[in-house]
């Protein structure tokens, strides 16, 4: 398996495409990088593509303490090192979004382009969520399996696609990213770093990274207004709406979320 010791921390990741510029992947809350597969299906036609498991996430193994965004990001750039990759494309969603906003600002001349994906820029007006998400959010980290996993289908897909959509891809990624959670402390920390993150008074200087934008408009894990404003925080990013696309959009709409990143990508 790839893993990359790194300080007290052993980094899995997966690499995939034999030729072009390299894509690194950046993933939310408690999962690992599997949960890009639709995408890496794609991409790797054309580029070498990275998918990290962040740490308190997928197969990287490091000790719970409280992290921060910017934690993580670090391990990106170290990662890049290894590889020997000096710049790629970066793309983040959820809290892979906040991860791949760190990276651009330490080492902008590191990033060819920059993608976001359901995410925020961490002001608390962008990001307050509704009573009933955290109620999901909370049942969707206690209580039993069953119950969990009801509660996470409800986070990250909304109801006309829990009512019409494939259910063997639903079921799929349900089994995939969640039927096995991280331990609930290293959960907390990610959590605990996800709260602390805060780049909406610095993501001015990223000016002249081309940067694409992508609203789930139909998100209940984290309210879409906030990734609207992400991008007015941006200079001249490029804001693509999904309006039937939940927190799961890139699993639920693919193929529309490929062909965006696929032409961002695309000198």
């Amino acid at each position: 398996m790839p893993y990359l010791d790194f300080q007290d921390s052993r980094l899995y990741y997966t690499l995939d495409g034999e030729r072009g510029t390299p894509v690194i992947l950046l993933t939310g809350f408690a999962v690992g990088g599997s949960v890009w597969e639709y995408q890496v299906a794609v991409l790797a036609q054309r580029h070498r593509v990275v998918c990290l498991d962040n740490r308190g996430g997928g197969l990287t193994e490091a000790p719970v303490r409280p992290w921060t965004i910017a934690d993580m990001a670090r391990d990106v750039l170290v990662l890049m090192d290894h590889l020997g990759f000096d710049r790629a494309h970066i793309v983040g969603c959820s809290m892979g979004g906040m991860v791949a906003q760190e990276v651009a600002l330490m080492a902008r001349h590191r990033v060819m382009t920059l993608s976001l994906i359901a995410t925020h820029a961490g002001r608390l007006r962008d990001r307050r969520p509704r009573l009933e998400t955290l109620r999901g959010f909370l049942r969707s980290n206690l209580g039993s399996r069953a119950s969990r996993r009801k509660a996470v289908e409800g986070l990250l897909f909304p109801d006309h696609y829990l009512e019409h959509g494939p259910r063997d891809r639903i079921d799929h990624a349900l089994d995939r990213d969640f039927l096995t959670q991280p331990p609930l402390a290293a959960r907390l920390a990610q959590l605990g770093a996800i709260l602390r993150h805060d780049t909406s008074r610095r993501l001015h200087t990223l000016v002249g990274i081309p940067t694409l934008v992508m609203v789930a408009g139909s998100d209940r894990l984290l309210p879409p207004e906030g990734c609207d404003a992400l991008a007015e925080l941006i200079p001249n990013a490029t804001l693509v709406h999904i309006p039937e696309g939940g927190h799961g959009v890139i699993g639920q709409c693919s193929e529309l979320v490929n062909n965006e990143l696929l032409k961002h990508l695309t000198p």
